[in-house]
């Protein structure tokens, strides 16, 4: 640990409840005040750890955490104002004509994760996503709006302009393959 680590280390744990209050009063939570510290702590040691030169320490921490705070208080208020608009019977109408228009967006989840969390879920979701690249395009969207997004096999069908029966068909091809891909590892 170089000398300029040693220093943001000290200057962390001796100004922790400092640096958490600040925090917390920014999203309005301690839990999650306490989380923007230790991602301020991750983000500046796994950076290439801390910058050189930097007079004051904690002034340096307290404005990263400070904008760090600011990007889960937006990151929340979008999640708040989605969650609020978005019901679970909002769907796109379906129709076999939007077949070839569908396009899928990758969800991101409403739910509050620690930073931790929410990137072994996201590589976890992208390396699933990645061993289905091998099925046909129909297929992958058969699975994703089954999995992802919760529509049930009549509606897919619906979307896709296929039979339900056929859906199923996709659906075990998508999982034995993800299956036997998964299991290869």
């Amino acid at each position: 640990m170089s000398h300029a680590d040693e220093i943001f280390v000290e200057a962390l744990q001796t100004n922790r409840k400092q640096l958490v209050a600040l925090a917390s009063r920014v999203v309005g939570c301690s839990w999650r005040g306490e989380e923007i510290v230790q991602d301020a702590y991750l983000r500046v040691m796994r950076g290439g750890g801390a910058p050189e030169g930097i007079q004051h320490p904690l002034h340096y921490l307290k404005r990263v955490i400070y904008r760090l705070a600011i990007d889960v208080r937006r990151g929340l208020t979008v999640e708040r104002n989605y969650a609020e608009t978005v019901t679970f019977n909002d769907r796109p109408a379906t129709s076999p004509d939007l077949a070839a228009n569908i396009e899928l967006l990758r969800p991101d989840a409403i739910e509050i994760l620690t930073p931790e969390r929410k990137m072994a879920s996201q590589d976890e979701l992208a390396h699933v996503l990645g061993c289905l690249e091998d099925l046909s395009e129909q297929t992958r969207k058969a699975f994703e709006l089954s999995q992802l997004y919760g529509y049930k096999q009549r509606e897919i069908g619906e979307i896709l302009g296929v039979s339900t029966p056929r859906v199923h068909a996709m659906l075990k091809t998508a999982f034995q393959h993800l299956s036997k891909k998964l299991d290869n590892e």
